[in-house]
């Protein structure tokens, strides 16, 4: 990696987000260097290992998650696991770790509303995976 490169470190980047945002970024971005999260989210050590490991690492996207709803539905405790423990083993890894603070998080879902969600909207899942990821 040379020193013009930007390090980006990914959990879930071979679900449907994922794929469909590296195959468009890694077209226009020729000096970013993605770095996979192979492990499970969902054990601390395997977060932390591959946090620690990866080398100046300049961002960090999280699209792991459990979906399709169909699933999460028929195992509402792993996708408990996977979709809620599994980001707070990533931020609690980036807290203990690192000095760079966490300086924003982008929500991406769906919704019925036609307007802009906020920290302050009000939260009103519809479905098991919704109330994973509120």
């Amino acid at each position: 990696m040379n020193s013009n490169t930007v390090c980006i470190g990914v959990t879930g980047r071979t679900d449907e987000l994922g794929r469909a945002l590296f195959k468009n970024w890694s077209h226009a971005n020729q000096n970013v260097e993605f770095v996979s999260f192979k492990g499970d989210i969902k054990n601390q050590s395997n977060v932390n290992d591959w946090l620690c490991y990866i080398p100046k690492h300049n961002d960090l996207l999280h699209f792991a998650a459990m979906v399709p709803t169909s699933d999460v539905d028929k195992d509402p405790l792993k996708a408990f696991r996977v979709n809620i423990l599994g980001t707070l083993n990533l931020l609690e890894t980036c807290r203990l770790n690192f000095t760079k603070k966490v300086c924003s998080w982008i929500f991406i879902a769906s919704t019925s509303q036609k307007q802009f969600v906020t920290e302050t909207s009000p939260l009103s899942p519809v479905s098991t995976y919704g109330v994973t990821k509120a």
